[in-house]
């Protein structure tokens, strides 16, 4: 971790007086900073990313970009600064994809702060704020939210991939946290979601990892029905991801019966998809870390 000192240090030269007379475009100080960032110097990054924001305080891709630096740094309140402030100022059409991004990163901010203040409580301040950022990005993308009424035909937002992975979220926390009242339905949820996101998906490799995802929250559900004894809803869960299962193999059979497309590398992508498959319900797959998720945009 760096030490907060040098944070300090580095957030106090970006805003020390000499820059104020700076005539640099603020995107030109954005740009200096993202080759920065490429190059490895990453606190001079920070400061070509702060001048960027003296020159425009409404250059909130800088915010975001100044979060995620922090937030690799473990700089948690600086990221949390940053990540806040961008979600108040991107409500508009330019910015909707990075406020629905950022609202993830924000949730998963205080998911870091609150564990290592409190690790293992839901009641958390900063546990309650992470729960609260992800019902953002659901009620964003509920009919006449923030989505419907931002979105054009030349912006489309996919409202199933943010709802998939809101309610997948919130279902892993509430499991981690021992609420089996709420996190069987927020699987559920997510699965719907994931479910829709699946049948729209054209690449393989996308299908492939919406088609696990999906199977690891009929896992999660599969592991909870045993547990409480409920013996043939567990193996309902197992079936229906069976059926994914045999889908894909089903795709990878049509590719390769077919001599047009029997070379086709979708092929081995489509089986290998139905192994993992296989694997997860077997416990040989390690689930992925709470906030790991998957782009399809």
């Amino acid at each position: 971790m760096k030490s907060s000192v040098g944070l300090l240090i580095v957030f106090m030269l970006a805003f020390s007086p000499a820059d104020a007379t700076s005539t640099e475009p603020a995107i030109m100080l954005m740009s200096r900073g993202d080759y920065l960032y490429q190059s490895g110097d990453h606190s001079a990054a920070i400061i070509s990313y702060q001048r960027a924001l003296q020159a425009d305080p409404e250059l909130v891709e800088a915010h975001y970009k100044l979060g995620k630096i922090y937030f690799g740094q473990q700089a948690w309140n600086f990221a949390l600064h940053h990540f806040e402030t961008l979600v108040k100022k991107s409500k508009t059409l330019t910015y909707l994809h990075l406020h629905l991004d950022a609202l993830f990163d924000l949730a998963q901010t205080h998911y870091k702060i609150g564990e290592s203040i409190d690790p293992g409580s839901d009641r958390n301040p900063h546990l309650v704020q992470m729960q609260e950022c992800l019902r953002d990005v659901i009620r964003a993308c509920e009919p006449d939210g923030l989505v419907d009424r931002l979105s054009t035909q030349y912006v489309q937002i996919s409202k199933e991939f943010y709802l998939a992975r809101a309610w997948y979220i919130l279902a892993r926390i509430y499991e981690d946290k021992n609420r089996d009242q709420e996190f069987p339905q927020y699987y559920q949820t997510a699965i719907r979601y994931l479910s829709q996101l699946r049948s729209k998906q054209t690449r393989a490799e996308n299908v492939v990892r919406v088609a696990f995802r999906e199977s690891e929250c009929m896992y999660a559900l599969y592991r909870y029905h045993r547990r409480i004894q409920e013996f043939a809803r567990a193996d309902a869960w197992a079936g229906r991801a069976g059926s994914i299962q045999k889908e894909l193999q089903a795709r990878a059979i049509t590719l390769a019966s077919d001599p047009s497309t029997a070379w086709n590398p979708d092929i081995t992508i489509y089986r290998s998809g139905a192994k993992n498959i296989e694997l997860l319900f077997a416990g040989k797959v390690r689930i992925d870390p709470l906030f790991k998720f998957f782009q399809t945009r």
